[in-house]
């Protein structure tokens, strides 16, 4: 498949709604990355082996407690769609996962580069504060992160260029470059 955005249609019926992972899943990564992992081949179920492989990929997989791992997230992603009401379900059948949905439901795929629940996030902080400035209060109230969390994805997004900083009287202020908000200019707070 060409690199892009994709929505695959799951379940029957007429009025699809839509799943979009990275909205849904941002304030739980470890869903997220099981739920990447299962629909990374939406032709062809996953094993065990085959999801632990892309959410460890750093890991060795062991035979008595990689299992485990792979299906205790399988049971909190099950958990996660039966408390939101989401039709979809992880279905176990011949040591094979894939994700079905009990009515008619549109899930959104990305294909290309690796994406994750911080993506989503980053892209959701754009969106927020885009032509305004802020200060990480600010930031760690409105996206309900901790200061940590919140310094992290600042400094990742001054690195990246999307981002400036400037010191106030009271600290630092921050803005959206153009760049990362689509042409927007910079914005001064009223």
């Amino acid at each position: 498949l060409p690199l892009g955005r994709y929505e695959l249609e799951l379940g029957r019926g007429c009025d699809a709604e839509v799943f979009d992972p990275e909205i849904k899943l941002h304030k739980q990564p470890m869903l997220f990355q099981i739920f990447e992992a299962l629909m990374s081949d939406f032709y062809q179920p996953q094993t065990v082996g085959q999801l632990f492989q892309q959410i460890y990929p750093k890991e060795k997989f062991n035979a008595f407690s990689s299992p485990g791992r792979v299906l205790r997230l399988l049971r909190r992603l099950n958990d996660w769609f039966a408390a939101e009401g989401t039709p979809l379900r992880v279905v176990f059948k011949k040591s094979e996962f894939r994700i079905e949905s009990e009515r008619s439901m549109r899930v959104v795929l990305w294909r290309g580069a690796k994406r994750s629940s911080e993506t989503a996030r980053l892209a959701e902080i754009r969106k927020v504060f885009a032509g305004r400035r802020f200060t990480i209060m600010d930031l760690t109230q409105t996206m309900q992160i901790s200061k940590p969390t919140a310094e992290r994805w600042l400094k990742k997004m001054f690195g990246e260029g999307r981002v400036q900083k400037e010191r106030a009287r009271r600290g630092v202020v921050y803005w959206m470059t153009p760049r990362s908000t689509g042409g927007a200019s910079k914005g001064r707070a009223a």
